[in-house]
């Protein structure tokens, strides 16, 4: 297993760019996400079962965590 880390960056533009080690950039390839609007968000969020929207119900179950 290499021990060398991969640093990547994203720049101003949006595009995503990985730093080698003497300092270059090189642009990596990233596919394009579709727009969405607010709707087709929400109806992902709630279509997710591992990681539902919370609830007022569900927020008074959880607990705080100390740092």
């Amino acid at each position: 297993m290499s021990k060398a880390s991969t640093i990547a960056r994203m720049r101003r533009d949006g595009r995503l760019v990985r730093l080698r080690p003497d300092g270059i950039e090189v642009a990596l390839e990233s596919p394009t996400l579709a727009p969405r609007n607010a709707a087709e968000i929400e109806a992902d969020a709630i279509r997710d079962t591992e990681n539902p929207p919370l609830t007022e119900a569900r927020t008074a179950q959880l607990r705080p965590v100390p740092r």
